[in-house]
Formats: structure tokens, sequence, C-alpha cells
């Protein structure tokens, strides 16, 4: 019997979504696709109608209003059906044993409620990065919490009754990012977790995705955040949101946030070093810059544009290495 919900929240993805629809309908074991379209104002929504036409096992829905990623997500998630529920990104692609390997786990594991895999970054002119692994073993990926990023959340499978016990996607996380990450650890801190090795899912590098382009200062520090209500958790069981203390989120925001209000080019070197991550190579160039010209009195930028600058120089033969435009670095 098919067992995995697959929840897939779309914006503006028109180009990728049906590609992605089809690496995880291809695959043992799914129940259904629960497609949202997030408003978008492209083609989108009508793609989705068409897959949803094709096969009766995606659910097309339609938001009139834009919600955000993390309460479209909640959605799809209240109306999923299967045993497990899967993430799939909107202009990602899933390895079609995907789904296979992470059931067989659940199923040798009856303790395990979250498994996620490797991954590899898809860049534009089709080529794949290298396999990216997470900590495999539940203590490994709460160790990394403090100071890593111990999942690839696009890969996440989940017990769905492990996301009834703990709750859904927190609202605080909703337009900043992070929703998904925030629900992975909190599953983690109370039952048992893994990824798996093997890279089961491919990463696209867009310019448009969610975190390359977000405007709320806040999401610079979210994943700061993410890890401080991770820690105030072990160390007291109920973080600031639990206890719905608004002060000491706000606290902990503009301590987080202060350097940056002194530093105006910090973030912009940060997002110049997580494109570098990635390989791609122009973008941190771009980012680089920017930070030049926010704070052109700054040796650090300077420095930065100068090191973005050798590494375009040394691969601009390699295809693909100076075109990419990645937002992926931090997952």
């Amino acid at each position: 019997m098919s067992r995995v919900s697959v929840v897939l929240p779309a914006y503006n993805a028109e180009p990728w979504v049906e590609a992605a629809i089809e690496s995880v309908l291809v695959q043992e074991d799914v129940l259904e696709v629960l497609a949202g379209d997030d408003a978008s104002t492209d083609g989108t929504g009508r793609v989705l109608e068409a897959v949803a036409r094709r096969d009766g096992r995606v659910r097309s829905l339609r938001s009139e209003v834009n919600l955000g990623p993390g309460e479209m997500r909640r959605r799809l998630v209240a109306a999923a059906r299967g045993e497990f529920i899967a993430f799939q990104d909107a202009d990602d692609r899933s390895h079609p044993d995907r789904f296979r390997h992470q059931v067989a786990a659940f199923e040798q594991l009856p303790e395990l409620a979250l498994c996620g895999t490797g991954f590899r970054y898809l860049y534009p002119d089709g080529r794949l990065g290298a396999p990216i692994e997470r900590p495999a073993t539940r203590e490994r990926i709460l160790a990394a919490i403090a100071d890593g990023v111990p999942f690839c959340c696009a890969t996440l499978m989940v017990r769905r009754e492990a996301i009834g016990a703990i709750g859904s996607f927190r609202p605080y996380f909703n337009r900043l990012g992070n929703e998904d990450l925030d629900l992975a650890i909190r599953i983690a801190e109370r039952f048992g977790a893994r990824n798996l090795p093997e890279a089961l899912y491919e990463c696209r590098i867009l310019a448009t995705s969610f975190s390359r382009t977000r405007r709320d200062p806040r999401q610079e520090v979210v994943l700061e955040v993410t890890r401080a209500l991770a820690a105030e958790r072990a160390q007291g069981g109920l973080d600031a949101l639990d206890r719905g203390d608004n002060a000491a989120i706000e606290r902990l925001e503009a301590r987080l946030l202060e350097p940056h209000r002194r530093e105006p080019s910090l973030s912009l070197r940060r997002r110049a070093g997580a494109a570098l991550s990635v390989g791609d190579r122009r973008g941190a160039l771009a980012w680089a810059w920017e930070a030049v010209c926010t704070e052109p009195l700054r040796l650090a930028n300077y420095r930065a544009w100068f090191y973005c600058l050798r590494q375009r120089t040394s691969l601009a033969g390699v295809p693909g290495l100076d075109s990419a435009s990645s937002d992926r670095g931090a997952r």
C-alpha cells in the first residue's frame, strides 16, 4: 500500500515544477502529491492543473493570496493522508530511488521519525556538483545544531504522527525562512532521526529563490535565532516561541542584528561566502562588490572582493562555475 504524501509548495516555479513533480511520481510508495500554488503570477497554476489531470495522485491546491512558504507547507501537511510526509521543493529533483531508501530506513528502525538524505547541487548548465552528506546519526545531528545545518531540509521524510506530537511549522518563521529546519530540529530532539549518506536529491541553484530575495532584516539572522531557540529548549524544555514570550524574541533579534546595524556590509560578505561554498563564483563576486559599494572604507570588503576575484579567475575556464547564481549555501 502506498504510504507517502509529498508536499510541494510552489511560487512562480513554472519552468521547473513539472520536472519536480515527475521526479516523485515515478517512485514507489507515493500515495499523493499535494502541490500548492501560493498565488503565483506566472503559469505555475496551469502546470499544476495539467499534471493533476494526467495523474490522479496529484492534488493541486491554490491560494488566491500569497501565504508564504511556511504557511503553505503547514496547510499541505494538514491535508496529507500518508503515513509518511516527504518534502519536495518546486525547483528541485528527487532521485528515482529516494523514497525507497527512506521508507526502508523507517521500516528497519521503528523509532525513526525523521529521515534526510545526501544531495547534490544542480547548476544552470545542467552540471551536478559533488555529493554532500549531512550528519548520519541522531547524536551527530543534535551536536551539529550549534554551528552547522544538520539537514538538507528539502530531502526530509517525516513520520506524520511525529508532526502531530510536536506541532507543525511555527508561524514566526513563515516569511523569514527556516520553518522546515526548526520543525526538523524539534522532531530530532524528541524522536529518532538520521540522514542517509546517498545523494538522493538535487538542489537547483537559482537567483530567484526565497533566500536570495529576502527583504526583512531578520532574515539575515534567522538561522542564529533557530539555533538559539534550540539551545534554550535543551536547557529548559521550552523556548520563547513555546512560551509566547514575544519580548524575549525581540531581545534576541535585536542582539543578533546589532552587528549588522554597526556593519551594513556584513550580510553581503556572508552571502558572498555562501555563494562560494556552492561554486557560484560570479554570484560571490557580485555580493562582495556590493559590500565594497555599501561600505567603501571597510578593508574587509576589499579583501573579500579580491578573494572572490581570484577564485573566479582561477576557474574561468571551467564551464558553469562562473555563471551560476546560488542561494543554497546554507542548506
